[in-house]
């Protein structure tokens, strides 16, 4: 196996444990709750910490920004129901 190839292994399963704790609602580097095949995985390279914490933070990022268009969709979608209930209201 070439060296780009265990980087982008190591990359991935750094990817996998930054993943995992995003999707229990935990610090992806706390030890508690975390398998154990990644913990030690975790404690032997460390080098990929920086990069596990990045890619958590994307996930949370853009869990934020999903969350955020949905509550502008409902928001648009409610200005469209009252003002269609006032037009029937109306009897338009």
């Amino acid at each position: 196996m070439s060296d780009s190839d265990d980087e982008f292994d190591n990359e991935y399963r750094a990817e996998q444990i930054a993943k995992s704790g995003f999707d229990v609602g935990r610090y992806p580097l706390d030890s508690a709750g975390m398998d154990t095949d990644d913990e030690i995985w975790v404690d032997e390279h460390q080098e990929y910490n920086d990069y596990i914490i990045q890619v958590y933070r994307e996930l949370k990022d853009n869990e934020e920004c999903t969350n955020q268009d949905a509550a502008i969709m409902i928001q648009k979608y409610a200005r469209r129901l009252i003002v269609y209930q006032t037009l029937i209201f109306l009897g338009k």
